[in-house]
């Protein structure tokens, strides 16, 4: 609803798919949490530069688009709007993770698409991946410290043509 906005729910908002506010690190620093924003404020205003998106760019939609309260013609018509603009803003490393975990059932499969750039054209990954693989992915991918679950999670790696930077 607004930067760094840290209740619970708002609207169509609920801060459990916002990973960043669950960070005290990031709450607790005004400077940080600044770049927690609205995807109607600096998001697309960095779709509409010509520098396009930042290094890292995280984008959660409302429990509507997402498929968690609305159905699919909804979440298709906001990624038909969204994702387009963002592959084109990729830079020459970028890449663009989609994942859609709103299914049901045993032996659930949740669809995760690595597209642009930096993406590796017609790889189909197998194995056992779960959220934490993503974590450990995008960590990777940084050469960040793995933390948590995402320590002992097996990363994607195969879904980018390389890590950021090198």
């Amino acid at each position: 609803p607004e930067p760094c906005y840290s209740g619970a729910t708002y609207g169509g908002y609920a801060k459990r798919h916002n990973p960043f506010m669950y960070f005290e690190s990031i709450a607790a620093d005004p400077g940080l949490c600044r770049n927690v924003v609205p995807a109607d404020g600096r998001l697309a205003a960095d779709l509409g530069s010509k520098k396009g998106l930042r290094t890292f760019t995280w984008l959660t939609p409302n429990l509507c688009n997402d498929g968690h309260d609305c159905g699919l013609a909804t979440v298709d018509s906001w990624l038909a709007a969204w994702v387009p603009r963002m592959t084109r803003k990729l830079g020459p490393e970028g890449v663009l993770v989609v994942t859609f975990d709103e299914g049901y059932g045993a032996g659930l499969h949740v669809p995760t698409l690595f597209v642009g750039p930096g993406a590796r054209k017609g790889v189909r990954l197998t194995g056992p991946f779960d959220h934490y693989s993503l974590l450990a992915t995008i960590e990777s991918r940084y050469h960040l410290r793995r933390i948590n679950e995402a320590a002992a999670a097996l990363p994607m790696k195969g879904a980018m043509l390389r890590t950021h930077g090198r």
